[in-house]
């Protein structure tokens, strides 16, 4: 790690006790890749988290890729959303959003080869396109859920209207990972024909 930065509500000063932690750890770009495959062994033996971490789908391409933990802190669910980035690109990323910076290594101007950026570079993409499994969705519904519940809280009802829309399509895609996985469509038009094949899909469907 050469770097760690506060982005979001504790970097401006404006964090209240619903605020998520917004962090950006900056790594050597060769080393990047296999911290990502680690990282949730990593965060569970050293943060106690509940699941493994969300591929965060909302946050912008920011050079890295962005992860949404949940972990029990004092009685209630603390959201840590985690951003990594190859060292490489944290002054690109910092002149875009601003974070704060919290600590510096030493040895972090030191920059990568042209072609180690680019195969992290090719690394980070692979992994964020990879198609999401039925653990990974399920995973991605509770983390949906925790993010809904703060927004209901704070009275944010536009925001929660999305993340309830979020939801939705989470379950549906779920449902037609688990039951229909070759599907080619991707809306809601051909699922009761798809699924509904079955007694199960057709209960899935009863709930949905």
């Amino acid at each position: 790690m050469t770097h760690l930065l506060v982005r979001g509500s504790l970097a401006s000063g404006t964090a209240d006790r619903l605020s998520d932690v917004d962090l950006v750890v900056a790594v050597r770009d060769d080393q990047l890749p296999a911290l990502m495959g680690s990282l949730d062994a990593l965060m569970y033996t050293t943060f106690g988290t509940l699941l493994p971490g969300w591929r965060d789908t909302i946050v912008g391409n920011l050079g890295g890729a962005g992860f949404v933990y949940l972990l029990p802190h004092d009685g209630h669910l603390l959201q840590l959303d985690l951003y990594l980035c190859p060292t490489s690109t944290v002054h690109a990323l910092r002149r875009r959003i601003g974070p704060r910076l919290l600590w510096q290594g030493l040895g972090a101007q030191d920059t990568a080869d042209a072609d180690t950026q680019r195969q992290t570079a090719q690394e980070l993409a692979r992994a964020m396109e990879a198609p999401a499994d039925c653990g990974s969705l399920l995973v991605q519904a509770m983390v949906l859920h925790a993010m809904l519940r703060k927004r209901l809280a704070r009275g944010q009802q536009y925001i929660a209207y999305g993340l309830l829309h979020d939801l939705n399509a989470t379950c549906r895609d779920a449902i037609r990972t688990a039951l229909a996985p070759h599907s080619r469509h991707h809306g809601w038009y051909h699922l009761p024909d798809e699924v509904g094949r079955t007694a199960t899909g057709r209960e899935c469907l009863a709930e949905l």
